[in-house]
């Protein structure tokens, strides 16, 4: 064998470069992983934007239910929730 053959790869008198064959194969193995990157990044921002859509309806949600819990209590007739308990409370009249 010629010393100038080196695992596939010739180099030319002494010169150390790449071939362009080297750099068509990194260039395909970077964008390959570049895009396994940016298809991961979008899917954990999909996800958060979903996460964070579902906390601020159900933070909504539980102002609303609130504010209806504040409302039938201060009615004729209210019931106070405590806990899991119900306690009647006596006609406001």
């Amino acid at each position: 064998m010629s010393k100038n053959f080196r695992i596939g790869f010739y180099f030319h008198a002494g010169k150390q470069a790449f071939t362009l064959i080297e750099v068509i194969i990194s260039v395909g193995i970077f964008a390959m992983l570049m895009t396994a990157v940016i298809y991961t990044f979008k899917g954990g921002s999909d996800s958060f934007s979903s996460g964070n859509w579902r906390v601020q309806t159900q933070k909504k949600a539980q102002g609303f239910l609130l504010q209806l819990k504040e409302n039938l209590e201060k009615a004729n007739y209210a019931i106070q929730i405590q806990g899991y308990a119900l306690v009647r409370k006596l006609k406001m009249a």
